[in-house]
């Protein structure tokens, strides 16, 4: 038990003596704010056993820090030294200063300085300026005294009521007070100052009080009441005085605004009024002084009762106010008379009918005299001949008038919807030649990408035919020499689709009897080729017969449907020509509007202008709105041509009248609307054909599914489009548009089944089943009047109708029969190589596979021509190779458009993009890029420089510039601007109602700052040369300078990267001078998609098809090879919802439909604007080249750089993708023809507007190309992507055409670099806004604008 006791003890001591060592450690570390972990640490008490512990550790710490610190000193004991000798130098300069100051003060002791002031110059002096002082006071107090006389007497003045002494001794006052500006701080000048502001205040009221009392209006009673005087004080003052006192005290402005606004809207406006302003009349009392608007008896609309109240009211103010007064109203009031004259009451009083214009002349008439009566009452002044020459216009402003009046009936016939259907009828007069039709019609499905599409051809009847003879000649020959080389005569005949809707009349005949006109069957075609033989046409000696030619004129008929529109344009047309003809009467001619015959007779081209830009539009809802605009527009055609041959016979001035470009224009539209159609059509049937999948695997599942699937839908899709069709074309024409699509079809067909490798016998079979399915359409082209067992008319409609039959039967047949085919020349449409391809494809390799193809290569294929010049003849000759189409052998049209080379540069496309990174890396890396090629131009130019005598030395980072040291540096521009937008700024100030609204600059010379920053930090910039220099944010550039003692860089000399490298232009092609390149920029299309839409873009897309204008213009047309499209192609949808808001609000219909308060509301969607692009784009790719950028409005992406607009937006244009149609990034960088071209839509220039002062916006063009980076101030105020590798907005390589849509107006210049560097600047205007497209000259990098912008918007 002891020895356990014994143990107890020590174990308890050891724990005492460890737990006094944590609770001394613990106070210790208490002192640095830490605490115990230990809990029972923590929970210890403090006893005073502990002190002992916590002595011990607090000296054991103690010794530590002494140890220390004696380690530092020793190891800083030279710099302690050195600054021990520093604190000595210093005691000792204080030392010294100390001794200088007793000195001072020891000789101040003495009395010297006392001794000086009683110095008698001293004295002197001090007299002399208190006499000078004094006499300067008494000078200020008599000045005093006289300004507050001039006051008491501008009082007393004001209460004996004379204004104009009054007004005169307030301006002496005040001019003698502007003497005494330096003495502000004096007290009695300071009561001066404020007894003048109070003679101004009393005079100001008295003259307001009196001109109120002067001069009353009452607008309930519709009066106005003007006295003589009126009393003011003790006297009286009249209306003269109080002009001459408002015009001293400077609010005589002001006073007759007010007189103006009054008279006009009491009693002008009301009697002016087109609708309630007959009903009043002016009336004046008897005593003179107050003249009222009151009601009539009866209305009298007359302008012989406006003008007489006119003159009664113009009459009483100048007799009441007097000349004076009325010289200065009649500056505001007769602007505002006349005005409201010309552009409101006479326009209405302009008749619309001849027989009322002899009322309209007595107008004029009168118009004229009251003129003579203002100019004579003093009332005209700067207006003086704006009534007479509005007189003057009278013909032309009726003119206008009748044109919008036709135009507004265009509008309400379409308004109304296109009406019954009726069938009409097409009559054509053509020679028959032997059986031969001398000039076939032409077919109207013109598939080639010629500049005209050969559709401006007309088909004219007899009279024209004379007249145009020499044009049309070589078109029909050509015509006649296709039609004959690809079918006989009776296929020439039937290519007009003969049937019950057709007749031939021989009018050969005396007794002018209908003879019908047989079709000869395929198997009489067939029995006439066997009859040929070698000799066929000779006679025995094998001189060829001279046989007599049998010439018949026939009429080919048929009908087609039309709507309503078409008879609507025409009616319209008559009437104005019966105006122009009942105009030219000489019952009229002593008319004004006499001479505006000639006028009238270029309305109906306005109206078939306004037709063609109007039918997308209101045709666009029936269900096949292409096919209605081709018949509307060929009825048209037929009967326009008519119609001007009947007005040019008609005597007078209508020999001129000239209808031929609107005829074609008309023509085209139809013809390029029904090619449109049957080009979307083609590319259904294709993409349909293309479900097959080329029919390789045609008999495996699921493959076999999808090649049934894919004829099927081919033949419901053709047999659903001539049920659509049947009832609106013409027999012919939907005869002819069934054999295009079919042909599409068939074609496709037989390119899938040749380029298959191996066909195997099941694959043989059902390709042959295949070619049986789609064979069912040959009953489509079976004439009614056809017996059931005569062949179809399927092969004269689809060219290669027959190749596709014999195909199916080379799928069927054996190697034998296929030679048998072969050798009776029954697959004369085959090349021996085709043949040769699908024996090898259908049959194993084999020894008599080899026998069979070397028949096939030892036979020779004979063709068969016609001559047309000559008789019938045989031909014989081997064939070639290579067949060349028929489009090859067409005649060239008269404008081909020209072709250029067109690159894409990926420099703006981005390959990934996030936001998860940040924005800082973009300057890291654009200065990373840009620094080493200013840093250059730098070390070129400040290298070796010297200044007063002082080197220019380079400092690699902004931190390393010294204080007084010449030195320059590079780095990236920051802006300080407070004015610009502050993200964070914003969110704070979450107590805003709305947003603040945009500025439209950011620049405040006063408190802006330029910055210079790199990496290591940022310094200020100052002085002229800096302030004076456009910059921005996010530009980088090398100053030269020295720092200032406030730590701010005075900059001497500034310098940027200046202009890339320019990669040289290919040499113009060596071409004639008419035959130019040209490149058009357009930008700001703004497409709303509006029924209303500007008719500028119709009449753009018009002129560069080629379908207006001259024929000079276009050929100029046709040397556009691409058009670029900077932007903005679609209008700010927000600005259009908030006026379809305001339409919705303004409707008598019903509340407008309550929008999704979150989420899409896709009822809120509006397609138009995107479809009518797409239009326009589809119409523009079928002839030129089109490139389109996004904008800031148009549907992609908001940040820069804008990726392309995917083309599956555009329905109709996506087929042209990659061919005519390339959708481009915004910036775009591109190549055409070897010259390099780089362009914005907008908002790169437009955001550096608002940092710099001026407006010249080819200036911030320019110094973009200096600065070498197209979009300098993103990401600071301009949205972009945060570029990780590459800030891609750099400028590498030096542009020749630099362009940037979107802007205010157009302009252009050259920019020039310092190796020879030569760049076309051009701002491309808002064609919505001026309707200017800019051309560009490959050859010349010259500009020039073609403006499509109407007269009656310029004047807008």
């Amino acid at each position: 038990m002891t020895f356990q006791r014994s143990q107890g003890t020590e174990d308890t001591n050891q724990n005492t003596s460890l737990q006094a060592t944590e609770i001394a450690r613990a106070v210790l570390q208490a002192v640095d704010g830490l605490f115990p972990e230990s809990d029972a640490v923590s929970s210890a008490e403090l006893a005073p056993n502990n002190l002992p512990a916590i002595l011990s550790l607090l000296q054991e710490t103690i010794d530590g820090v002494k140890s220390e610190i004696k380690h530092v000193g020793e190891s800083n004991q030279a710099e302690v030294l050195a600054w021990t000798q520093e604190a000595r130098n210093l005691h000792a300069e204080l030392s010294q200063d100390h001794e200088s100051l007793h000195d001072i003060t020891h000789f101040e002791s003495q009395g010297a300085v006392n001794d000086r002031v009683r110095d008698p110059s001293s004295q002197q002096t001090l007299l002399t300026n208190e006499i000078a002082f004094n006499e300067d006071l008494v000078a200020l107090l008599c000045d005093l005294k006289e300004l507050q006389d001039a006051v008491s007497d501008a009082q007393s003045h004001a209460l004996e009521g004379s204004l104009e002494q009054a007004c005169g001794r307030f301006e002496r006052a005040s001019r003698d007070f502007d003497k005494l500006s330096g003495f502000d701080h004096v007290l009695a000048v300071g009561l001066i100052k404020e007894n003048i502001r109070s003679l101004r205040e009393g005079l100001v009221e008295q003259v307001h009080n009196g001109w109120a009392t002067l001069i009353t209006a009452d607008a309930e009673m519709s009066s106005l009441t003007i006295l003589k005087s009126v009393s003011l004080g003790s006297g009286s003052a009249s209306g003269d005085d109080l002009v001459k006192a408002l015009g001293r005290l400077g609010i005589l402005k002001e006073r007759l605004d007010l007189l103006h606004h009054k008279i006009t809207h009491i009693l002008i406006f009301p009697r002016l009024d087109p609708n309630s302003g007959a009903n009043y009349r002016f009336s004046i009392d008897a005593e003179r002084t107050r003249i009222t608007l009151e009601h009539r008896g009866s209305p009298d609309p007359t302008a012989g009762a406006l003008y007489s109240d006119l003159k009664t009211i113009f009459g009483f103010l100048s007799e009441r106010l007097g000349p004076s007064i009325s010289q200065l109203l009649s500056k505001v009031l007769t602007p505002a008379v006349l005005n409201l004259l010309m552009g409101s009451y006479l326009p209405e009083c302009i008749p619309t009918d001849l027989d009322h214009f002899s009322e309209f002349e007595g107008i004029l008439t009168e118009t004229t005299a009251f003129e003579g009566y203002m100019d004579k009452a003093g009332w005209l002044g700067g207006t003086r001949g704006e009534l007479r020459d509005w007189v003057s216009r009278a013909p032309r402003i009726w003119l206008n008038r009748r044109r919008e009046s036709a135009l507004e009936s265009l509008r309400r016939a379409f308004a109304s919807g296109l009406g019954e259907r009726h069938r009409v009828e097409r009559v054509e007069r053509v020679k028959q030649v032997d059986g031969v039709l001398e000039e076939a019609p032409k077919p109207i499905d013109e598939t080639d990408d010629h500049w005209d599409t050969n559709w401006d051809v007309e088909i004219d009847d007899e009279e024209s035919a004379k007249k145009s003879e020499a044009t049309l000649q070589s078109a029909s020959t050509k015509s006649r020499q296709e039609t004959q080389a690809s079918m006989d005569e009776d296929e020439d005949v039937s290519g007009w689709g003969f049937d019950d809707d057709i007749d031939i009349e021989d009018e050969g005949e005396s007794g002018n009897t209908a003879a019908k006109t047989e079709l000869h069957s395929f198997d009489q075609d067939k029995a006439a080729d066997d009859n040929m033989d070698w000799g066929w046409g000779d006679d025995a000696n094998g001189e060829p017969r001279e046989t007599e030619k049998e010439v018949k004129d026939i009429t080919l008929t048929e009908t087609y449907s039309i709507t309503s529109i078409p008879q609507e344009v025409i009616n319209i047309i008559l009437h104005t020509i019966d105006e122009a003809e009942k105009l030219a009467r000489p019952q009229y001619s002593n008319l004004r509007i006499a001479s505006s015959t000639s006028g009238l007779l270029t309305i109906p081209s306005s109206i078939l202008t306004a037709y063609r830009a109007l039918s997308g539009i209101f045709y666009r809802d029936d269900p096949s709105p292409a096919i209605c605009i081709y018949n509307d527009c060929e009825w048209l055609e037929e009967h326009l041509a008519e119609l001007e041959n009947d007005v040019k016979s008609r005597p007078g001035p209508f020999s001129s009248f000239d209808l031929q470009p609107s005829i074609k224009a008309i023509s085209t539209f139809g013809r390029r609307s029904y090619w449109k159609e049957m080009d979307s059509k083609r590319v259904i049937l294709s993409d349909l054909m293309d479900g097959a999948q080329g029919f390789e695997n045609c008999t495996q599942y699921p493959m076999s599914l999808n090649c049934e699937t894919a004829v099927t839908s081919v033949v419901e899709a053709i047999q659903g489009i001539e049920m659509q069709w049947r009832d609106t074309l013409s027999r012919s024409a939907l005869l002819q548009s069934l054999g295009s699509l079919l042909n599409t079809v068939v074609t496709k067909f037989i390119n899938d089944i040749e380029d298959l490798g191996d066909i195997s016998a099941d694959a043989s079979v059902s390709l042959a089943s295949y070619v049986a399915e789609i064979g069912k359409l040959d009953s489509l082209f079976r004439m009614p009047d056809q017996p059931r067992d005569a062949v179809p008319l399927t092969a004269v409609y689809c060219e290669k109708w027959l190749k596709f039959q014999y195909l199916g039967n080379i799928l069927d047949s054996t190697m034998v029969e296929i030679t048998e085919l072969w050798r009776e020349g029954a697959l004369v449409d085959f090349d021996r190589d085709e043949l040769i391809d699908l024996v090898k494809a259908l049959f194993a390799d084999s020894e008599k596979r080899s026998k069979v193809i070397e028949e096939l290569r030892r036979v020779l294929l004979f063709k068969f021509e016609v001559d047309p010049d000559k008789d019938l003849d045989i031909i014989c000759r081997e064939a070639p190779d290579h067949v060349p189409p028929a489009s090859e052998t067409i005649e060239t049209p008269p404008f081909e458009r020209q072709q250029t080379v067109y690159k894409t540069d990926p420099q703006f496309q981005l390959d990934s993009h996030s936001y998860q990174t940040q924005y800082v890396d973009i300057y890291f890396l654009r200065l990373a890029q840009l620094k080493p090629i200013v840093e250059a131009a730098g070390a070129e130019r400040w290298d070796g420089m010297e200044i007063a005598g002082e080197a220019v030395h380079r400092v690699e980072r902004v931190l390393d510039v010294r204080q007084g040291e010449l030195c320059w540096v590079a780095g990236t521009v920051y802006m300080e601007m407070p004015l610009k937008p502050n993200v964070l700024e914003d969110i704070s100030k979450d107590h805003f109602i709305s947003a603040p609204p945009a500025r439209q600059k950011y620049r405040d010379f006063q408190k802006d700052e330029i910055m210079l920053e790199d990496e290591s930090g940022r310094i200020r910039l100052i002085g002229n040369t800096i302030t004076h220099e456009t910059l921005v944010t996010g530009c980088v550039i090398a100053v030269m300078g020295t720092e200032t003692a406030s730590g701010e860089f005075e900059v001497v000399d500034v310098l940027f990267p200046e202009l890339p490298p320019q990669p040289e232009r290919l040499p113009p092609p060596s071409t004639s001078p008419t035959n130019k390149r040209y490149v058009g920029l357009i930008s700001g299309l703004n497409i709303t998609g509006n029924m209303h839409e500007s008719i500028e873009t119709h009449l753009l897309v018009e002129y560069l098809l080629g379908e207006t204008g001259t024929q000079a213009e276009q050929s100029k047309s046709s040397n556009i090879s691409r058009l670029i499209i900077a932007g903005n192609s679609l209008a700010d949808p927000n600005l259009h919802a908030a006026d379809d808001a305001a339409a919705a609000t303004g409707s008598s219909s019903g509340a407008r439909p309550k929008g999704k308060k979150y989420g899409y509301d896709a009822a809120a969607y509006n397609a138009k604007p995107t479809t009518t692009l797409d239009t326009l784009l589809a119409d523009l790719c079928t002839s030129i080249s089109v490139t389109l950028m996004p904008g800031e409005n148009d549907p992609a992406n908001a940040s820069l750089p804008q990726q392309k607009m995917h083309p599956t937006m555009f329905p109709a244009a996506k087929f042209y993708t990659g061919s005519t149609f390339i959708p481009a990034t915004n910036p775009c960088a591109c190549e055409i023809d070897g010259v390099r071209f780089l362009g914005t839509g907008g908002q790169t220039i437009d955001d550096i507007f608002k940092y710099v002062d001026g407006d010249d916006r080819l200036d911030m063009m320019e110094k973009t190309l200096r600065w070498r980076h197209v979009a300098p101030t993103a990401p600071d105020t301009l949205w972009c992507y945060p570029f990780q590798e590459v800030d891609q907005f750099i400028i590498d390589s030096c542009p020749h055409i630099y362009f940037v849509g979107n802007q205010p107006e157009f302009g252009t210049r050259l920019a020039y670099g310092p190796n020879d560097q030569v760049a076309r600047l051009i701002t491309v205007p808002k064609f919505s806004e001026t309707g200017e497209l800019v051309l560009v000259d490959l050859d010349t990098l010259e500009c020039e604008v073609v403006s499509f912008k109407s007269q009656s918007a310029a004047t807008a």
